[in-house]
């Protein structure tokens, strides 16, 4: 995690010039929710019995947890300056209809998004 904050912060634009990346968002895998959770809300160091302090509560770090990682061992960190795109075409709409003679009811919903990315400063990842 320390080298992921690092190497975000000393990301450097086209021309060499740092680009002062400020990390914000982990994006986990649900097996490592609740490490994420302790790495970032505990008073002290996790997983050590010195009375260390944890250099990451104060951070401003949060955490989301999401079930579309290929691997439990892929973990995200997002900047406050990435370009990962979310753009609804069609938000979720949805209809039923009933049939009472065949005592059935039929729903239906339908959305439309894509999704993508620009460039890639801003987003630290790991390759399991």
């Amino acid at each position: 995690m320390q080298s992921a904050l690092i190497d975000l912060e000393r990301t450097v634009d086209d021309r060499g010039r740092p680009q002062y990346l400020r990390p914000q968002l982990i994006v986990c895998n649900p097996e490592d929710r609740f490490t994420a959770k302790e790495i970032l809300e505990s008073e002290y160091k996790p997983g050590t019995a010195n009375n260390e302090i944890n250099a990451l509560k104060d951070e401003g770090l949060s955490f989301t947890v999401s079930h579309y990682l290929s691997s439990n061992k892929q973990w995200h960190v997002f900047a406050d300056q990435h370009d990962c795109n979310f753009v609804w075409d069609q938000k979720p709409r949805g209809g039923m209809e009933e049939d009472f003679d065949n005592e059935t009811i039929k729903r239906k919903v339908v959305e439309g998004f894509a999704v993508g990315h620009g460039e890639v400063r801003g987003v630290w990842g790991t390759n399991p």
